[in-house]
Parts: structure tokens; sequence; C-alpha cells
């Protein structure tokens, strides 16, 4: 499993167009995100990591 700083690293080493966004807390339920976001605008996004590849299901 990948750390959060490690992350960024593969996503360039392969291309990627991403961008990460800090929180001064972890989001782990929709209750924790209503702090950041709104929540009528918000999509679920899980990340799965099979191997080595990350999938991100919307």
């Amino acid at each position: 499993m990948l750390s959060l700083p490690e992350l960024p690293v593969l996503l360039l080493d392969n291309n990627c167009d991403f961008g990460l966004i800090a929180h001064e807390t972890p989001i782990r339920s929709t209750q924790d995100a209503e702090q950041y976001f709104d929540l009528a605008r918000a999509v679920p996004t899980h990340v799965v990591r099979l191997n080595r590849i990350l999938a991100f299901i919307v």
C-alpha cells in the first residue's frame, strides 16, 4: 500500500494529471466531508489498489 507522500510520486512517474487536496482531518465518512464540501454536489469516490494499479470508483 502506498503512503500519502508516495502517491504523487507514483502519479508523476506515470504522467498522470492529478490534484491533491489536503484537509486538517481525514475524510472517512459523509459526515466528515460535510465540513469541507457541499454534499448536494459531491460524488462518493473510492480508491482501490489492485496490485500496482490504483482505480478510482465514482
